[in-house]
Order: structure tokens, then C-alpha cells, then sequence
């Protein structure tokens, strides 16, 4: 048996098939068996977020662990291949620091966010560590 066409699990996951045998004999004599076939699953899905954009607020007092915004993606794929994690990802190593994503998809300050802006870019006054 060979497969003639590419399969895709997460459009169709269990194939049922009948085989059948046939011999040249008169009369002819046949024989079936049913074939089930599982498909597995391949890493061919990205993550899709559930908002293409998410924008948030937050005061410059707010406090370590204020929760700031909470994103969701999902992923088609089945077992660790649709498993999702976040990480926060930033050319500016100097904000992205400030801000701590957890498996929920939560996003919190990382610090007591006071943020001055000056000629050099962001500066962080207090570094209170998150837990």
C-alpha cells in the first residue's frame, strides 16, 4: 500500500479502508480485511493569536505583578506540537525586561514601572524583581 496523496491530520485523523484479495481461480475466491490508519500529527501549524493586535494601559506607578493585558493563541496541531508558550520578544532589551509573560498568557510588570524617557531612551528607576 502506498500513499498517493498527501494526508493532513487535522482535517481527517482515522482512515477505515476494506482490502480485498481476489484469486485467479474458478471460481474466484476473495477475501477482505479492513485496514484503520491513523494519522499523525506534524508540526505544520503555527500559533494564531485571537486578536491580530493587543493594546494596553497602564499607569506609571503600578505596582510589580499588575496584570497589564492577557493574550490567547491556540495552535491546530495535537499534543506538544500544539502546545503554546509565550515570550516576550524585543529589540529594546530595556523595555522588553519590564514586563514578564506567564503560561496563561498573562502579561505583568516585572518591576515597579517608573519610565522616564530622555535623549537616550528608557531609563528604569526602581528594579523591584518579580517573582
Amino acid at each position: 500500500m502506498i500513499l498517493q496523496k498527501p494526508l493532513d491530520r487535522e482535517k481527517q485523523e482515522h482512515i477505515s479502508l476494506v482490502l480485498t484479495a481476489e484469486d485467479g481461480g474458478e471460481p474466484q475466491m476473495t477475501g477482505t480485511m479492513q485496514i484503520h490508519v491513523t494519522v499523525l500529527d506534524a508540526n505544520d501549524n503555527a500559533p494564531v493569536f485571537s486578536k491580530p493586535v493587543y493594546k494596553a494601559s497602564i499607569t506609571e506607578n503600578s505596582a510589580v505583578g499588575t496584570l497589564v493585558t492577557q493574550v490567547s493563541a491556540s495552535d491546530a496541531d495535537k499534543g506538544a506540537n500544539g502546545e503554546v508558550t509565550y515570550v516576550i520578544g524585543n529589540s529594546m532589551d530595556s523595555v522588553s525586561n519590564l514586563f514578564h509573560i506567564n503560561s496563561e498568557g498573562q502579561t505583568c510588570c516585572k518591576y515597579d514601572i517608573d519610565i522616564t524617557l530622555g535623549a537616550r531612551g528608557f531609563r528604569q528607576k526602581n528594579s523591584n524583581s518579580f517573582d
